[in-house]
């Protein structure tokens, strides 16, 4: 999915809200501009962090202190810390700072809280911080038939908190592209309209 988008545009600003070990932050610094700017989210909880792998096996608990160690350790890896910034708070709060600092993303990706309300608010939050032409994405809409373990889905309303946003946007007369990436977790893709 990151490479089709990125063939769209070379990313200039991105934000990752939900980090874990950096993986995923290492592929989207592969598909920024030279000077692009990556910003990392997450509040690195006390008591632990779990994650699963792309197909939603291996489900492992990390405690929040390591992964913040981790990814502060991944920053300055890039550029000696010059291009990828790491915000230890909460997904709202990092938005309400971007959005008072006027920061544009060119891609966005959300995968922290897999609450109903949480991915609600945050896709509420993060839309306005998207540039025209940029995709707000995340992981785990849905699984698919590559998943080998389906429990991780128990209690989660990213699939319904995304349908929802998205026929809200269609509803209001935005001509929002929506896609799916089919690993085994599913994430998904929504562009924002560029501006004519």
């Amino acid at each position: 999915m990151l490479s089709n988008i990125a063939m769209r545009k070379r990313l200039r600003r991105a934000c990752e809200v939900g980090v874990f070990r950096c993986e995923f932050s290492r592929e989207i610094v592969a598909f920024m501009r030279g000077d692009g700017r990556l910003d990392l989210v997450d509040t690195f909880g006390p008591g632990g962090v779990g994650s699963g792998d792309v197909d939603g096996g291996c489900f492992t608990v990390v405690d929040g202190d390591v992964l913040r160690r981790l990814a502060v350790e991944y920053a300055m890896t890039v550029d000696d810390g010059a291009r990828v910034s790491v915000y230890a708070m909460s997904s709202l709060e990092w938005a309400r700072i971007a959005a008072g600092a006027c920061i544009e993303y060119d891609f966005v990706y959300l995968d922290a809280d897999h609450g109903y309300e949480s991915v609600s608010s945050d896709l509420s939050a993060y839309w306005p911080l998207v540039s025209p032409g940029g995709w707000l994405c995340g992981h785990d809409y849905s699984a698919t038939t590559r998943c080998k373990d389906t429990s991780h889905l128990a209690g989660m309303g990213v699939g319904r908190a995304v349908d929802e946003f998205v026929d809200t946007l269609q509803a209001n007369g935005s001509a929002v592209e929506f896609n799916l990436a089919m690993d085994g977790y599913s994430s998904f893709a929504i562009r924002k309209p560029s501006l004519a």
